[in-house]
């Protein structure tokens, strides 16, 4: 399976005319340089040093504007993350670990977590929050990054994302605040 999604990446850079990437090779479009301190400049910072590994989802861009998150900086290198180091461990081949070390080590220096979103993603009351509309087909939030416990939303980070194995990118549909859970919902 991993080489599949090895052949996959490659062909996948080679259709858009990209080099191949490898753990040495940054791609200079998804570099950490001129860090934004606003939303303002979202969508088009995405889309230049993120382009063709990570989507960001109007509702994204709607719920981040409105939020009141007060480290921005931090969402915006948690992108980065999820352009680089995700997308590069997804489709990393048999054998290719220093792309997971890169992940696990970018995790850590961020202080930020990945994982399953657990059960609100099918449940009856709240799945609708995590299931969102991508080039006509609907799309599971089903990981995130996330940072600090609690609920005050100047505070803590949470970046819904679901990584499409076809497209060979991370699509993210909310952040930086919570979906709407049962502990959420609650708090």
């Amino acid at each position: 399976m991993r080489k599949v999604r090895s052949l996959k990446r490659e062909a996948a850079h080679v259709w858009r005319g990209e080099p191949v990437r490898t753990v040495e090779s940054e791609d200079a479009s998804c570099t950490s340089e001129d860090i934004p301190e606003t939303w303002d400049d979202l969508e088009d910072w995405v889309d230049r040093r993120c382009s063709g590994r990570l989507v960001l989802l109007p509702s994204a861009v709607k719920a981040a504007r409105e939020s009141t998150f007060e480290d921005i900086p931090l969402a915006y290198r948690s992108l980065l993350l999820l352009a680089n180091e995700c997308v590069n461990m997804r489709t990393r081949a048999e054998g290719e670990e220093d792309f997971k070390t890169a992940s696990d080590r970018s995790l850590l220096d961020l202080g930020v977590e990945c994982g399953p979103v657990g059960t609100a993603v099918d449940s009856r009351l709240f799945k609708a929050g995590y299931r969102k509309l991508y080039k006509g087909q609907e799309i599971r939030l089903d990981m995130h990054l996330k940072r600090g416990a609690g609920f005050d939303p100047k505070l803590i980070l949470r970046v819904y994302f679901h990584y499409s194995e076809e497209l060979l990118q991370v699509i993210v549909g909310h952040m930086p605040s919570h979906l709407t859970n049962r502990k959420s919902r609650n708090a």
